[in-house]
């Protein structure tokens, strides 16, 4: 597989508050994109956190826990040690991520927040897969982009308590790639800012909230 990795710091916070992981196990391949709050108090660090934790517990995990029947359970195992580690360490921290283990040609999404999983075709058509855990998530992405109630998230990770991600299981077909975004990318690019962003892993000018993507290849 072929990935790329790309993360832009926005004018919001002093430090780019998305971490970006890619982890390989056996011939199960982990992506994860997490997103800290910009609006509440040490989600760059929870942030951080929660990614070191889950790379370095899916790289311990054995063949059996990685077998598709178990490796939900192994990574909500993974998501609830994370956040009893967080929750006297950042008690007011909130991110955003999105996890997803590819093995052969299938790919699942486990997610929370507002961190988007999509399929993207070989002309770098973006066909959007999850929705985010916000109020009016029932619109297009691209019409849901445009409203302020976008940013009033319903369901994300905190610290002070665990809530069970969503899962999505996607069969992976030919020359398909598989993209996850940052809310700063799907809300605050348009749908050809996105597509030259893909391409180019480059903005004109430094965006307002941190914009980062994996694109995972095939």
């Amino acid at each position: 597989m072929t990935t790329s990795l790309v993360s832009i710091k926005g004018q919001r916070t002093s430090n780019n508050q998305d971490v970006l992981v890619q982890v390989l196990n056996n011939n199960a391949m982990l992506y994860m994109l997490v997103d800290g709050s910009s609006s509440r108090a040490q989600s760059g660090e929870l942030a951080q956190l929660l990614a070191s934790i889950i790379k370095q517990g899916f790289e311990a995990l054995i063949p059996e826990q990685l077998d598709f029947p178990n490796i939900k359970i192994s990574m909500v195992n993974l998501l609830k040690s994370a956040q009893q580690q967080a929750r006297t360490l950042y008690p007011a921290a909130v991110v955003s991520f999105n996890a997803v283990i590819v093995i052969d040609s299938i790919a699942l999404s486990l997610y929370l927040g507002d961190c988007l999983l999509a399929t993207v075709n070989r002309w770098n058509k973006i066909y959007w897969k999850t929705q985010p855990h916000c109020v009016q998530n029932n619109q297009k992405i691209s019409q849901l982009a445009l409203l302020p109630e976008r940013n009033l998230l319903t369901r994300s990770f905190k610290a002070r308590r665990f809530d069970v991600p969503q899962f999505q299981v996607i069969a992976l077909k030919q020359a398909q790639k598989l993209l996850l975004a940052s809310d700063g990318f799907w809300a605050d690019l348009s749908p050809s800012q996105q597509a030259e962003f893909i391409k180019t892993k480059h903005l004109h000018e430094a965006p307002s909230d941190d914009t980062s993507f994996i694109l995972i290849g095939r």
